[in-house]
Parts: C-alpha cells; structure tokens; sequence
C-alpha cells in the first residue's frame, strides 16, 4: 500500500466511491489524504497528487490541468469505485439470464434508460432479422435494439394527466 499524505486541511480525506454504471454510492471507501483536483484532457477530473494516468482515456498526468491550487474536499465529490455496486451486479446477472433465454437488451439514444425485453413476439422478430434466433450450449446470444424518445417506455410516453 503506497503511504497517503495527509492533507493539513482535510487529514485523511475520505470518500465513499460510486457505482461506475449507476453513480451511487458503493461500499467502496478511499483515503486520499492531500489531494488537488486536476481535469483531463479528455473532460475527467481526478482528484488525486497527479500521480499515474488518467482513469478514463490513459492519458499521461502531464496532460491534466490543475484546476485550483487549494487542497480538495474530495468528501463532496463523486468518485467511480472500481467495482458496480451489488444492485447493479444483480442487475446485470439477471439481465443476462432474461437474454440467454431468448430476450433483447435495449438503450434509448435519447435518455440514459436500458434494460431487457423479455422472450415475446418482438424479440423472437428481432432475433430472427439478426439471425440469432437458435440457442446455443448457454441459451441464445446476446443481441439489443436501440429506440428513440418515440418508441423509448421511459422518454417516449408522455404521461396523460387525466388518467394518472
């Protein structure tokens, strides 16, 4: 384990992680001690003593700007854990056995809503325009569809007032 400079300031500086697919907060804890927020390139910020590269695109710290000179509550910020939290596993188990079973995952382009159809009409239509529509050793191969906010079940539908 590499020694945390205490910051004078903050002394340990901990911060409970977030969920990299979700964003909230996992089990995760970190110790940054003195840390200084610096962004990437890229967009990212990274809230560390500008040591290794950056999480996100790999780029060298010599290309990070240091954003403020003052040391970094880091508490306040949020910070990707470097596992998904466990509902998000559970998620992701279960989306994978609806798939294996002859459903479609799907994602709307317009908002950030995904998850999985299961085995119905639809999918059996999609799964075979795609030619995937025979089950192998493990069930049937993944595949997804994408929508739009028109055909999107969280974006697209606008709620009617009078019947709610």
């Amino acid at each position: 384990m590499e020694n945390i400079l205490l910051s004078n300031e903050f002394g340990l500086n901990p911060v409970i992680m977030s969920c990299p697919r979700c964003g909230r907060p996992t089990n995760e804890i970190a110790l940054l001690g003195k840390a200084y927020d610096y962004k990437c390139s890229c967009g990212v910020h990274i809230y560390e003593r500008k040591v290794g590269n950056c999480p996100s695109c790999n780029a060298s710290n010599n290309q990070w700007k240091r954003m403020s000179h003052k040391e970094v509550e880091v508490g306040r910020k949020k910070i990707m854990a470097t596992h998904l939290c466990d509902d998000c596993k559970k998620e992701i188990t279960t989306f994978k056995k609806t798939v294996s079973e002859g459903g479609v995952y799907w994602k709307c382009e317009d908002c950030p809503s995904n998850g999985v159809i299961k085995k119905n009409e639809f999918t059996e239509m999609v799964r075979e325009k795609m030619g995937l529509n025979v089950p192998g050793p493990k069930g049937y191969p993944p595949i997804g569809v994408a929508f739009t906010k028109k055909d999107c079940p969280s974006c697209g539908k606008e709620k009617d007032v009078d019947n709610i």
